[in-house]
């Protein structure tokens, strides 16, 4: 359902799907065929599909993911095992965008519940610190 680059690295993209699993590749990475084969995944976090990833130009190792599952997670790439941080926004979680100079921000839309300004604490929700909270909501 969901893919994106990774803005810092041409060779990584990061995958979500409807098996709810978040998955990151390197077109590097070749199995026997040739094919690329994910590098990491995360079968536990999502507990729905995984409808949107959305990597930050402006903060490295840093990726945002929407579910159906109605909840925003931030993920530290370098480490795919738990989330950073997640927030509940009622509705799933179709897109998220981060803001093109800020980045701390992130909008999110969701299905019955409009859409929300996110701020994601900066850099100290990378660092596993302050997560995602909400700044306002528009229904």
């Amino acid at each position: 359902w969901a893919v994106a680059f990774d803005p810092r690295d041409s060779n990584t993209l990061y995958t979500g799907a409807d098996d709810a699993q978040l998955k990151r590749w390197d077109l590097r990475a070749a199995a026997d065929g040739g094919e690329p084969v994910a590098t990491a995944t995360n079968r536990r976090s999502h507990g729905a599909g995984v409808c949107c990833v959305s990597p930050s130009r402006l903060r490295e190792h840093c990726v945002a993911t929407g579910s159906y599952d109605e909840t925003a997670r931030l993920w530290d790439v370098r480490q795919l095992r738990a989330p950073v941080s997640e927030l509940g926004l009622g509705g799933g979680v179709w897109r998220l965008k981060w803001h093109p100079e800020r980045a701390d921000l992130l909008l999110a839309a969701c299905m019955h519940a409009g859409f929300a300004v996110l701020s994601s604490g900066g850099a100290q929700a990378a660092a596993g610190g302050e997560g995602l909270s909400l700044v306002a909501r528009y229904e």
